[in-house]
């Protein structure tokens, strides 16, 4: 009851607030077939952002797509690149993330596959190892 009470007073003083926000395009670099994205970043590395495509057609992929935040902090995103991880072809991976480095002792992201269709009961969770040296 409490928690109703708090959440109906909550949404009440934010319908209350009159806050003015001004949303503008800034810049864009393309993904092809981005489906979901998520900021990772190792112990020793600059931010990243992991992005993982498929189509109804085709295979999925994973790309990376480094300097994001110098990206935004700069105001422009002309410059960033996606990179293809050299992975095995996904059906259709997901919200794919960085596993913490004291995990495994090493890089590695996590590829969920294969759930996302209704009615779909099987996937795939898939361990990557990447490169010690390159991100990429």
């Amino acid at each position: 009851m409490f928690v109703n009470s708090l959440l109906a007073a909550t949404f009440a003083g934010l319908a209350a607030a009159q806050v003015d926000l001004d949303f503008g395009f800034e810049s864009k670099f393309k993904a092809k077939h981005a489906a979901f994205i998520n900021m990772g970043k190792y112990e020793d590395s600059e931010d990243f952002m992991l992005v993982s495509s498929f189509g109804a057609f085709s295979s999925g992929h994973v790309y990376m797509v480094e300097g994001v935040k110098d990206a935004v902090v700069a105001g422009s995103a002309h410059d960033l690149e996606t990179v293809k991880l050299d992975t095995p072809d996904f059906k259709w991976p997901n919200n794919v993330e960085t596993i913490p480095f004291d995990v495994f002792g090493e890089r590695a992201i996590l590829v969920p596959d294969g759930f996302l269709v209704p009615g779909k009961g099987d996937g795939g969770m898939y361990i990557v190892r990447m490169d010690s040296e390159d991100l990429t």
